[in-house]
């Protein structure tokens, strides 16, 4: 068995997994936790990239920014995160990448980074 096999096989699992992953960071929102919820999503901004996957790191990145600013922007962000989570598995179990480019959901992710970002830097238009 090469090593591309091997990172394949590796990959795989990761993509299977990836729906359970999801399962857990719902039911740790919906109980709460909200710091287990950040700590998730920053395990997979690492993972992502190793795997091969980095628009699951992407996503893990840009969430865990969310989440650390706060109850609201998690609120607002956490659903969406999960909804892309969920699409990216079914594109990649498929054999399918995916881009995040165009997606409705990053879109709204990267736009509420944005609005956090120029509200807290002080850079926001009035």
């Amino acid at each position: 068995m090469s090593i591309q096999d091997v990172l394949a096989e590796l990959r795989k699992t990761y993509i299977e997994a990836l729906p359970g992953r999801a399962d857990t960071i719902e039911k740790m929102w919906s109980e709460r936790r909200y710091s287990d919820v950040e700590t998730e999503f920053h395990k997979l901004k690492g993972t992502g990239k190793t795997y091969g996957i980095p628009e699951i790191s992407q996503v893990g990145e840009i969430t865990e920014r969310l989440c650390e600013c706060g109850t609201t922007s998690a609120e607002e962000s956490v659903p969406a995160a999960l909804k892309l989570l969920r699409k990216i598995h079914d594109a990649r179990s498929k054999g399918l990448p995916w881009s995040l480019e165009n997606d409705p959901d990053f879109l709204y992710l990267s736009e509420l980074a944005r609005e956090i970002h120029e509200t807290t830097s002080g850079t926001k238009k009035r």
